[in-house]
């Protein structure tokens, strides 16, 4: 269990380095790559949230319909 938690946890560095990284080189700052990053991940968790609620809507309207075939 070790491994794995310690696996995850170097890819995620990682794996964050190289997303700063690659906004570093685009914006040409530190300043500007934080605020390019800020912005994806406001956007990741828009998409996120509306999946989510999609997915709970579509869940709700299956178990609706479950619940009337019962009837």
């Amino acid at each position: 269990m070790g491994r794995t938690l310690s696996s995850i946890l170097v890819l995620t560095v990682i794996g964050f380095a190289g997303v700063l990284g690659y906004f570093y080189v685009l914006e040409g700052s530190f300043e500007g790559a934080g605020a390019r990053m800020d912005d994806a991940i406001v956007e990741v968790a828009d998409a996120t949230e509306d999946a989510v609620r999609d997915g709970a809507e579509a869940t709700g309207e299956f178990v609706e319909d479950l619940s009337d075939d019962d009837a």
